[in-house]
């Protein structure tokens, strides 16, 4: 497997591949760039894969986002169609809240966006109503982010009372649709999305297919 030593090797990867689980276990996630990269984490230096996810989400040429059940990573702008089709058929959040599909906190979160297409964690938290509830308020992000409806764009420090920044950076959010828009004409079928990304990881070597159907699923409703 290819190994990535740099940022643009990464966006070169992801563009290449499809998408790309961010870390964690290779049993469910395939494959990720923490099994890629040899380079030190967590140095602060332009080789840092740990400062590479704050890089891509803020070019926004590619979308980065709790996307591979609960856990992060990248996807082309070419195979977001594919996931959102895969996911939830392509189905808006009112007609999938209509039948029972999406959770309630998921909806406090969501309509946050109808007056503002991004948010920081700190005020969408708030906003929402969530202040306490720091589970469930994350909980809701990571369903929205599953199913295709919100990415994060960015990160930025908490404000405190004297409106100065401090602690660690946060994720910021923002509307899918309205940062990686899909045009009618490169709509998928579910199952024409579900293949498409199957090809995806066909290419990338021999998986177990239930694994890699699950890991395309992970997050959805289908």
């Amino acid at each position: 497997m290819e190994r990535i030593t740099t940022l643009a090797q990464l966006e070169a990867a992801i563009d290449r591949i499809g998408f790309l689980p961010y870390a964690g276990d290779e049993k469910k996630s395939l494959f990720t760039l923490e099994g890629m990269t040899d380079n030190a984490w967590f140095t602060g230096l332009d080789s840092d894969p740990w400062e590479w996810r704050r890089a891509i989400a803020e070019k926004g040429e590619q979308a980065y986002g709790k996307f591979f059940g609960g856990k992060a990573g990248f996807v082309s702008k070419e195979c977001i169609p594919a996931f959102i089709a895969a996911r939830r058929d392509n189905r808006s959040f009112e007609e999938l809240y209509a039948d029972g599909l999406i959770s309630r906190d998921a909806k406090r979160v969501w309509e946050q966006f109808s007056m503002r297409f991004i948010w920081t964690h700190q005020e969408l938290k708030a906003a929402a109503g969530f202040d306490g509830q720091s589970r469930a308020f994350d909980a809701a992000l990571g369903e929205l982010q599953g199913l295709f409806f919100l990415c994060v764009p960015g990160q930025s420090r908490r404000i405190n009372k004297k409106g100065e920044p401090y602690g660690w950076l946060c994720n910021d959010f923002a509307r899918m649709d309205v940062l990686f828009p899909v045009e009618e004409d490169d709509e998928m079928q579910r199952g024409e999305g579900e293949e498409y990304l199957m090809d995806c990881i066909r290419a990338m070597g021999e998986f177990d297919e239930k694994a890699a159907r699950r890991l395309i699923r992970a997050g959805g409703i289908l």
